[in-house]
């Protein structure tokens, strides 16, 4: 699954995957499984975006997986998975890794603001 989320087109079959894994019922308890499928709905939000003829609906769903996803992995493993979606997510983070950034397109999206951004991140100082 994770090795699909670095090849081109690679979403499609790590969500075929994740969806797979995800029906066994401990392996849906993993925080990790969580982030791959968040990371690859992002990549399939964004790669409908970029082709421009994706309606309303596709649209919504990939977002609405994306935000699912980004809530199970964070309430199953929040040590590990916060760090990794911020990095994903933000889009001022200078420190985050070229290519790593399959969030990036919800950024500012209000629901992912409220899981994944830190309370003080954008506050005047």
């Amino acid at each position: 699954m994770f090795s699909n989320l670095y090849s081109r087109g690679g979403c499609e079959q790590a969500i075929k995957i994740g969806l797979e894994l995800a029906a066994d019922a401990e392996l849906n308890k993993s925080g990790r499984l969580w982030l791959y499928m968040a990371a690859a709905y992002g990549q399939q939000h964004a790669a409908l975006v970029r082709a421009g003829n994706a309606d309303d609906a596709a649209l919504a769903s990939s977002r609405n997986r994306a935000l699912e996803a980004v809530r199970n992995a964070v309430s199953l493993d929040p040590a590990e998975n916060l760090p990794a979606f911020r990095m994903l997510y933000d889009r001022t983070d200078t420190a985050r890794p070229r290519g790593e950034s399959d969030l990036v397109i919800f950024f500012g999206d209000p629901d992912f603001d409220r899981i994944l951004l830190p309370p003080s991140h954008g506050d005047a100082i």
